[in-house]
């Protein structure tokens, strides 16, 4: 199964978020933009973790995941300043708590998929010896 890089993914998710933010322009609603942002942050965080299981060089993917999820932070937050007007500090504060809970979401997430592939990896092996053995 080929997995398409985090930066592609990136890309393809901060393209989305850039035509989602340009059409809410219609409404008019400053706060529209940084919602938009936190969520396409969301929409990647879950979809490149859970593809970071099947990920053939499983530690090279969590790099490339985690600069792709900083750009993608840093791109769409300036996005959505450059489209709404308002600074990540406007906004009754709840522009900041996103990007903090989507920040400790990503570790958390990239802590359950290092441990899960691990494990993977460990009964593999142990099914491979046992195999080798006669044992199965």
């Amino acid at each position: 199964m080929s997995i398409p890089s985090p930066f592609l993914q990136a890309g393809g998710i901060a393209a989305v978020a850039l035509v989602m933010m340009l059409g809410g322009l219609i409404i008019n609603d400053q706060e529209l933009p940084w919602l938009v942002s936190g969520a396409m942050t969301l929409f990647f965080l879950v979809f490149n973790n859970a593809l970071g299981i099947f990920a053939e060089k499983h530690f090279k993917y969590i790099q490339r995941s985690l600069y792709s999820f900083m750009l993608l932070i840093v791109g769409l937050s300036f996005f959505a300043y450059l489209i709404s007007g308002q600074t990540i500090f406007d906004g009754g504060g709840i522009n900041r708590t996103i990007f903090v809970v989507m920040i400790m979401a990503n570790f958390g997430l990239l802590g359950l998929t290092v441990m899960i592939r691990n494990i993977a990896d460990f009964l593999q092996k142990r099914d491979e010896k046992l195999h080798k053995n006669g044992r199965i």
